[in-house]
């Protein structure tokens, strides 16, 4: 497969974050919203899925199914998985649980497929660069767990894209939403479970992560 980049939104990045924020020592899972465009995964939304079944298939089926009627209905696609260990367990490669869904989301997406790997340590307010690590779906069906086929990652904002190399501006913006408690206000789909009032689809979080957030030069 050729090398593709992966542009990732401001609410792609920054709820990942929140989400692992929220729950430090537990692992936590979602999945990844978007579309394929000129060999370019962008990473559109995500939606914060679990921090307690995290490794119960059956329940990831109920809540996949959830989030592929959510994304239709924004003319996109659950294109991806993320993970995140519990923070003292040190793994920076994909799970086999986290294989087992991939093949659940591509059972039915037949496009470029990504994993997002959250690197726990890196989850702290003083982060300086990206905590996760990124994997092509195609790689990890084929049982390829290095970091092959991504060649990029980029920064979408407005229609346009830009190197995130040493971006501050979603970074900022992240650090702006954990000082403002942004992180308690997050929902995943377990807590909506619990309270079906709640949005777990944290659309309003969404909107917050991307307010002010500008182009980087």
């Amino acid at each position: 497969m050729p090398d593709h980049s992966v542009a990732l939104s401001p609410a792609g990045f920054g709820k990942i974050f929140l989400h692992c924020f929220k729950y430090p020592s537990r692992a936590v899972t979602g999945f990844v919203i978007g579309k394929t465009v000129d060999e370019v995964l962008y990473v559109d939304d995500v939606l914060p899925m679990f921090h307690t079944y995290t490794q119960l298939v059956p329940v990831v089926e109920v809540g996949l199914e959830h989030a592929r009627e959510w994304a239709k209905a924004k003319g996109m696609e659950v294109i991806g998985f993320y993970s995140a260990p519990a923070s003292n367990v040190d793994r920076s490669a994909p799970s086999k649980f986290t294989e087992s869904v991939m093949k659940l989301i591509t059972s039915t997406y037949t496009g470029r497929s990504l994993v997002i790997q959250v690197l726990n340590q890196n989850i702290k307010l003083g982060f300086t660069e990206i905590p996760y690590k990124f994997y092509s779906g195609d790689d990890l069906k084929n049982g390829r767990t290095a970091e092959s086929g991504i060649c990029k990652i980029q920064y979408h904002s407005g229609g346009a894209l830009y190197n995130i190399g040493d971006a501050q501006a979603p970074f900022e913006r992240v650090r702006e939403a954990v000082k403002d408690g942004m992180a308690r206000e997050l929902v995943d789909f377990e807590s909506h479970l619990e309270d079906l009032t709640c949005d777990w689809t944290a659309e309003t979080l969404a909107k917050y992560l991307t307010q002010n957030v500008a182009p980087l030069e």
